[in-house]
């Protein structure tokens, strides 16, 4: 599920750029089992998008946002992991002191968090890409009125309480 809505918000890029009606048109034509937006291409848009947005920064004399092509490799690969069920996917659902699966809640307050800031951040991708994608029809404050606060809101709270590997190790230890 967290890949699928990876890729549809990448393809959303695509559907709030002028320039990628080729890309647009092949998912809206939806031909046969060959003939759809694969990943590649789907990030592809993406990483025009960001030099399109980089461009129009440097043009108002603002500094590069920089490019998230290797964080999006990670992340659609972590998430290729999941759904292919690789090995090291299903590991992380084991409860060793149970010696079972953990279905729902997970026993591990560690892996529950992890849940949480793998949440949080899919959820600040779908504000930005869906945000973005509704400005045309509400008009340019759309973003900065109605969703840069909701973005806002969830940077704060994953500031105050830090979920990240680094910040759980160091709290565990404590």
């Amino acid at each position: 599920m967290g890949r699928a809505l990876h890729e549809a918000n990448h393809m959303l890029l695509a559907f709030c750029s002028t320039d990628e009606e080729e890309l647009v048109r092949l998912w809206l034509d939806d031909e046969g089992r060959h003939r759809y937006v694969r990943p590649k291409a789907s990030r592809g848009a993406q990483e025009r998008f960001e030099a399109k947005l980089d461009e129009a920064m440097h043009a108002q004399g603002l500094p590069s946002l920089g490019r998230t092509g290797s964080l999006v490799d990670e992340v659609y690969d972590r998430m290729s992991r999941v759904a292919h069920s690789r090995r090291s996917t299903c590991v992380s659902s084991v409860a060793e002191p149970l010696r079972e699966f953990a279905y729902g809640r997970h026993p591990s307050p560690l892996r529950r968090a992890t849940v949480v800031e793998w949440a949080s951040s899919m959820t600040g991708e779908v504000l930005n890409a869906v945000g973005d994608a509704l400005r045309a029809f509400y008009g340019q404050g759309f973003f900065v009125e109605k969703i840069a606060p909701l973005v806002g809101s969830i940077d704060a709270v994953r500031k105050t309480a830090p979920l990240d590997d680094e910040s759980l190790n160091a709290a565990a230890a404590s």
